[in-house]
């Protein structure tokens, strides 16, 4: 009898010894899991302007940028102004943004980064909110009016025009040129290389000229930058208009 109560306690210690080692090991796995890094893509949206947006990203080699208008200034509704897929180099990612991607547009602004995975969902790593001032405006700038010619548009305060009667043999009749003053003098028949240009040409003209293009009446004029301040040209490019003449 005292065998047999021995015996059944020393089987009961056993289950229990056994039951503890198992316990204790599901519990160390358990643990050693939730410790596990994540490792998902992530990003950061560190500088925002009207000319390039840039940030950085971990644990993927690309991401979807995409620029929402949140109030446009025509009906148009919530809507994607601009987007693009770019890649990740070590760890950092910029976009360049088009200088006539706010034309028509107000703000604010979102930013946001995305990334689609493997099964098709699209996962919003970033956002960021940037208002109508870090747009540049034609708020304090200069109207200049050529009724001439029939146009109008704005350009900084402290800037100045020069006009230029051309009749080239690229059959330009007219030229405007705006640039810093004291910077953009006519020097030996031409205009200094950093410049704003409005060039007016006969409608029927082949023009090489690259820039946009706007056609009123018999006349194409040609708005272009060489090389001034681009974060500010898609303001000066927006603020041109026709005027009755």
């Amino acid at each position: 009898m005292k065998y047999s109560q021995k015996g059944s306690a020393l089987i009961v210690l056993f289950i229990i010894i056994v039951v503890a080692a198992i316990g204790g090991g599901a519990y160390i796995y358990k643990d050693k899991k939730t410790e596990a890094p994540q490792g998902g893509p992530s990003a950061t949206i560190d500088s925002v302007s009207p000319s390039t947006i840039s940030g950085t990203s971990a644990n993927t080699k690309s991401l979807s940028v995409n620029i929402i208008a949140t109030t446009p200034a025509k009906p148009t509704g919530y809507t994607t102004i601009f987007g693009r897929t770019i890649s990740v180099i070590n760890g950092k990612w910029s976009l360049s943004i088009p200088q006539d991607t706010f034309n028509g547009f107000s703000g604010p602004y979102k930013v946001e980064v995305e990334l689609e995975n493997s099964s098709g969902v699209v996962n919003v790593l970033a956002t960021k909110i940037f208002t109508a001032t870090n747009i540049p405006s034609t708020a304090g700038w200069k109207t200049y009016m050529n009724n001439q010619y029939g146009f109008q548009v704005s350009y900084p305060s402290d800037w100045e025009v020069v006009a230029i009667s051309e009749g080239n043999t690229a059959r330009v009749t007219a030229g405007f040129y705006f640039g810093p003053k004291g910077g953009n003098g006519y020097i030996n028949g031409s205009i200094d290389d950093s410049k704003w240009a409005i060039q007016v040409f006969p409608k029927d003209a082949v023009i090489k000229t690259p820039g946009t293009k706007f056609t009123s009446g018999n006349k194409t004029y040609v708005i272009f930058n060489e090389g001034l301040k681009p974060e500010l040209f898609s303001t000066f490019l927006s603020s041109f208009t026709f005027i009755s003449i």
